[in-house]
């Protein structure tokens, strides 16, 4: 193929056509941002209908020394409870993976070494708005009687720290009933990931949603 020419025999300039883009074209450059939405929420989703995994969660204790039925000051001891969070209700204390726990009052301290109780151990665990609880129940087999006793030889002050069977929910006793009180153990419940994601991804989607539409 050749150029034309004019009659001098010089070349004619060639003019480039503004060739209009195809609706077609257009139409897939305005959907991608929705399709890319779309499979962002379609993956947020697909997580949120996945069980959370469970993550270790700790609960952290108070004790008191007036055996009033709630804890009040002064608070003569404290300490901390970890599991694997199997989420709210009544579950055999020996189930739950990944424990650890530690007790102080004073000098005087306990912790998972110190349990002689292997058996009959329930933990009731609830939340009422943005905080969760725990208290130990059950009637275990320790030789104190209580749902979870724990001692230590090697405590200067108070050997035995027991917490209150069923019928006594919600106290404790050091040494042979020497000192006793009521406890609490409290946490700040936490979103669940599948959930934070879905958030995150609605959120997204609107924010891909809104660009379109104001490129339209």
């Amino acid at each position: 193929m050749t150029d034309a020419l004019t009659p001098d025999g010089s070349a004619l300039p060639i003019v480039q056509a503004n060739v209009p883009t195809p609706r077609s074209t257009r139409t897939m450059t305005l959907l991608k941002p929705i399709r890319l939405s779309a499979l962002a929420l379609a993956g947020a989703l697909t997580l949120a209908a996945l069980p959370a995994a469970a993550a270790p969660f700790t609960f952290n204790f108070e004790f008191d020394n007036t055996d009033t039925g709630s804890v009040e000051p002064p608070i003569v001891g404290t300490g901390f409870l970890t599991f694997d969070d199997p989420g709210d209700g009544t579950f055999d204390f020996f189930s739950l993976t990944n424990r650890d726990l530690g007790f102080t009052f004073g000098a005087d301290t306990w912790g998972l070494a110190d349990l002689v109780t292997s058996a009959g151990t329930l933990v009731e665990i609830s939340t009422t708005l943005d905080a969760r609880s725990l208290v130990f129940t059950g009637n275990g087999n320790g030789p104190y009687l209580g749902s979870i006793d724990f001692q230590n030889p090697a405590n200067p002050i108070y050997t035995v720290l027991t917490f209150g069977p069923s019928s006594a929910v919600g106290r404790y006793a050091l040494g042979n009933f020497v000192l006793f009180g009521d406890y609490a153990a409290s946490a700040v419940a936490q979103t669940p990931l599948p959930a934070t994601l879905l958030l995150f991804a609605v959120g997204l989607a609107g924010l891909r949603l809104s660009r379109c539409r104001g490129r339209g």
